[in-house]
């Protein structure tokens, strides 16, 4: 640690060298807070969460290949009016491919009651082929052994 932070340390009312585990400021109970421990951890389990929305998205064969993806973590820190205490607060938000868009077509029928349906062929189409009908297989033969 240089000079001169030694000294802004002191006039903090701190001694030269302070670390938080230092046993005069609460030893080994206090933890410097960082990236893995702010929030208890929210913000690693969120950022896990939130590749694997992304990559299932890019994984997705209904959405564009090359669009970019994005997760934004974001920690409000909120001082309180002593400046010694601070309230933090966090979110993690992906912005992620839309589907792309595709299109098809539906046909309106109506049955003999009037009810109305969707189907997948034009049901005025008439039908240019008749399908062949389906062979019968001949039924084995069967001998009688009793005679």
């Amino acid at each position: 640690m240089s000079e001169k932070e030694q000294q802004g340390q002191a006039a903090e009312g701190k001694p030269a060298g302070w670390t938080p585990a230092d046993p005069d400021f609460g030893g080994a109970d206090l933890a410097t807070i960082n990236i893995g421990n702010v929030c208890d951890g929210a913000a690693l389990e969120s950022f896990d969460t939130a590749l694997q929305k992304v990559l299932a998205n890019i994984n997705d064969p209904n959405t564009s290949a090359t669009k970019t993806r994005t997760i934004t973590l974001t920690i409000s820190i909120t001082p309180k009016e002593d400046r010694t205490q601070l309230n933090t607060k966090f979110s993690c938000t992906t912005s992620v491919a839309a589907p792309i868009p595709s299109e098809s077509r539906m046909f309106v029928a109506k049955d003999k009651d009037g009810n109305l349906y969707c189907v997948d062929k034009d049901p005025r189409q008439a039908v240019l082929f008749t399908p062949p009908k389906p062979r019968e297989v001949p039924q084995p033969i069967q001998f009688n052994a009793n005679r």
